[in-house]
C-alpha cells in the first residue's frame, strides 16, 4: 500500500500541474478574446466609415470632407493590421497553453489509471491472503475433527 500512497502524492502534484494549466489556459484565452473583440470594433468602425464614405460620394461633399474620410480609414486600416498580428499571437499563445492542459489532463488520467490499478492489486492480494487464512483454518478443522 505504500505504492499507492506514492501514486497519491504524484496525482496530488499532477493535479496542482493541471490546475495550473487550466488557469493558465484560461488566462491566454480572456486575452484572445480581448483581441479578438478589439478587431472585431475596428471592422465595425471601419465599415461604418466605408459606408459613410460611399453615402458621401453619392451626395455632393467637399471634397476636404472625403479626404479626411480616407486618411481616417488608413488609420484603421493600420490599427486593424496590428489588431490582426495581434489577434494571431494570442491564438498562438492560447492554444500552446491548450496543447499544455491537454498534456497535464493526460498526465493526471495515467496516474488515476495506474493508482486504481495498485489498488485493484493491493485487494486482490489481501482476498487472497484472505482465503490462504480460510483454507488454513478449514484444514485444521478437517483435521480436528476428523481425528476424533
Amino acid at each position: 500500500m505504500a505504492e499507492a500512497k506514492v501514486f497519491e502524492k504524484i496525482l496530488r502534484m499532477k493535479e496542482r500541474e493541471r490546475k495550473t494549466a487550466q488557469q493558465a489556459f484560461a488566462e491566454k484565452q480572456q486575452q484572445f478574446e480581448a483581441a479578438a473583440t478589439t478587431l472585431y470594433e475596428l471592422l465595425k468602425k471601419k465599415e461604418d466609415a466605408e459606408e459613410q464614405l460611399s453615402n458621401g460620394l453619392a451626395a455632393s461633399v467637399p471634397i476636404q470632407r472625403l479626404s479626411e474620410h480616407h486618411d481616417f480609414l488608413e488609420t484603421i486600416n493600420r490599427r486593424i493590421d496590428r489588431a490582426q498580428i495581434a489577434v494571431q499571437f494570442a491564438r498562438n499563445a492560447m492554444l500552446e497553453k491548450q496543447e499544455l492542459l491537454s498534456e497535464a489532463y493526460i498526465e493526471v488520467k495515467k496516474i488515476e489509471k495506474l493508482l486504481e490499478k495498485k489498488r485493484q492489486e493491493a485487494w486482490r492480494k489481501l482476498q487472497e491472503e484472505e482465503n490462504k487464512q480460510m483454507d488454513d483454518i478449514s484444514i485444521r478443522q478437517f483435521l480436528a475433527n476428523g481425528a476424533r
